[in-house]
């Protein structure tokens, strides 16, 4: 019987107090609010495009949890740091596949041009912010990767209607008809 209310003595059994909502507060205002009430914190980050840098976005225990004096609080922020990647492989794979390799890797699909090539819907060239990038580079998570595909046509010659003696319009009808627009 001594024993178990001494064992409730020394674990103070009953005194506590709730964990406060840290989500969506700065990492500055829940050090305040932790530190006021004699709780300890551990930090970690995370990088979320669209969430703004320096602000709790987890915390365990969940807010309005029953802890002890002097619990530890661990908090996951979003941090300001873009992290980097490395450009994948990409090229002569088709636009669907290497889509889904790029955004696997954090990258978002910029614009896409076409140029003469007997493949439709390869990827040819890639570019980032004008200028060509190469497997292995390494570049900010979250950029804009710009694809040059193949049109399917290659360098096909096509035969051009004989225009000499007619107006425009009887020219342009003449061009819709042919493969030439």
């Amino acid at each position: 019987l001594v024993a178990f209310f001494s064992l409730r003595f020394y674990t103070k059994h009953g005194e506590g107090l709730n964990v406060p909502a840290l989500k969506g507060l700065s990492i500055e205002q829940a050090v305040i609010k932790l530190e006021e009430l004699g709780l300890r914190y551990e930090l970690d980050s995370v990088y979320i495009m669209d969430k703004p840098p320096g602000l709790v976005i987890e915390q365990d225990p969940d807010a309005g949890t029953f802890v002890k004096d002097n619990r530890t609080i661990y908090l996951t922020i979003n941090t300001s740091k873009t992290p980097n990647v490395n450009f994948p492989e990409v090229e002569f794979k088709t636009l669907r596949e290497a889509q889904a390799i790029i955004e696997g890797y954090g990258l978002k699909l910029g614009d896409t041009t076409y140029k003469p090539d007997v493949s439709r819907d390869v990827v040819l060239e890639t570019m980032f912010g004008g200028q060509p990038i190469r497997t292995g580079e390494t570049l900010p998570r979250g950029s804009r990767i710009d694809f040059v595909l193949g049109d399917g046509r290659g360098n096909e010659e096509v035969e051009i209607p004989n225009l000499i003696g007619l107006t425009q319009s009887e020219a342009k009808f003449s061009l819709k008809g042919s493969i030439v627009k």
